[in-house]
């Protein structure tokens, strides 16, 4: 029997993922943006079930979550965009998944009156990045970037480097759709936050429609449910327990109870023969 999956991420995006690829065993990704390697994670899923991979994170805090957990993957402190240099990037503190490079995107959010820090942070061309670490062919990666998704895809060299999918955030699809069509990739469906593309020249014939087999065959549940589970296991075990304790407490009680009742009646018995004898001498 399969061993039922658990979701991390905001919106099933490691449930459609796995549809797409779960039947490769230990694969390799790629997640610019990964934000924090369980809370959202788009790879903690695949991570738990012997896959490995690139964690791309600018914020410093984030990333010391990712080189404490992750020991498999390679963790890289840094953003990503088109051309080497130092952008400002605004990190929204109480809000980490708004944290984004895109002066547009920050522009929106300062009529919402969000707490937030500025600072310069190194970005580099996500070419530079892979062409530095041995890695194998790419089965999935995700850009999650906050409204810079095009800047961070120019920054690739699709030649060398092919994920045979694509999980991209739909902030600005009306740009993305068209550069990856011409890029060889075809948009295989939108689950309502991203959108998700596979690549027309991979030899395997990848389809949403295994959603049904491998994520509903297989049974899942998310973070938050198995985290209940684990709690209601430990309450029953501690109950169990306890239950035991009280089966034995309650079997010394009664040993001890006839024990003393057994010691009454003999009690009894030697004070008739005392008040016997005493008359009989009497």
């Amino acid at each position: 029997m399969s061993t039922p999956l658990v979701t991390y991420a905001q919106n099933r995006e490691d449930m459609y993922l796995w549809a797409l690829l779960g039947h490769r065993k230990k694969g390799f990704y790629v997640d610019v943006g990964a934000h924090h390697p369980e809370f959202h994670s788009v790879t903690k899923l695949f991570y738990d079930r012997g896959w490995r991979g690139i964690n791309i994170e600018p914020n410093p805090e984030l990333h010391k979550t990712f080189a404490r957990t992750r020991r498999r993957d390679i963790n890289l402190n840094l953003g990503v965009a088109d051309k080497k240099g130092l952008l400002r990037f605004r990190n929204y503190p109480h809000h980490n998944g708004l944290s984004t490079f895109s002066e547009e995107i920050m522009k929106i959010h300062e009529g919402q009156d969000l707490p937030y820090e500025d600072s310069e942070v190194e970005v580099k061309p996500l070419s530079d990045l892979l062409a530095k670490q041995d890695i194998p062919p790419i089965d999935f990666m995700k850009v999650d970037v906050e409204g810079f998704e095009v800047e961070a895809l120019n920054g690739n060299d699709w030649d060398k480097y092919r994920p045979s999918v694509l999980a991209v955030e739909a902030t600005v699809r009306q740009k993305i759709n068209p550069m990856l069509k011409k890029l060889g990739y075809k948009l295989e469906f939108f689950d309502g936050l991203n959108n998700y593309y596979l690549d027309t020249v991979e030899p395997e014939s990848l389809t949403i429609y295994n959603y049904a087999p491998r994520v509903l065959g297989t049974g899942n549940y998310t973070s938050r449910e198995l985290q209940l589970q684990k709690k209601i296991d430990e309450l029953e075990t501690q109950l169990a327990g306890k239950s035991q304790a009280y089966d034995q407490l309650e079997t010394e009680y009664h040993k001890i109870r006839r024990r003393q009742v057994r010691t009454i009646a003999a009690a009894g018995k030697r004070r008739a023969r005392g008040y016997a004898s005493k008359i009989v001498k009497g």
